[in-house]
C-alpha cells in the first residue's frame, strides 16, 4: 500500500512541476507516451518492461499499470530501456489496472 501511495505522490508532483514549467508531462516523470503511426506501428516511451507477449496482444508494465496493445500479427521491432516499437495490425490500446 505504501508503495502505491508513494508512486501516486511522485506522479502528482511530476505533473505539477511539468505544468508549472510548461513542459510535457512525460519529460519530467515516467508517464507513458504512446504514439500510433496509422494502425500498423506504435512507439511506447517510458515503459517498465514487457509483461506478456504474443501475436495478438502485448502487455507492457508502466508506472500507471499495464498497457495492452491488441491486434493481429503483432511484433516487437525494437526494445530498450526508454522505448519499445510495435508493428502489425493494431486494433486497440487499453489501460489495465493491476491493483
Amino acid at each position: 500500500m505504501k508503495k502505491r501511495v508513494k508512486r501516486s505522490f511522485k506522479i502528482r508532483m511530476g505533473n505539477r512541476i511539468a505544468q508549472e514549467l510548461e513542459l510535457p508531462v512525460d519529460v519530467i516523470g515516467d508517464t507513458p507516451r504512446i504514439t500510433l503511426l496509422g494502425s500498423e506501428h506504435a512507439e511506447i516511451k517510458n515503459h517498465k518492461g514487457v509483461f506478456s507477449y504474443d501475436s495478438s496482444s502485448i502487455r507492457l508494465e508502466t508506472n500507471l499499470g499495464l498497457i495492452e496493445i491488441k491486434g493481429d500479427k503483432l511484433e516487437i521491432g525494437e526494445i530498450n530501456a526508454e522505448r519499445l516499437l510495435v508493428s502489425g495490425k493494431i486494433i486497440g490500446v487499453n489501460f489495465l489496472d493491476i491493483s
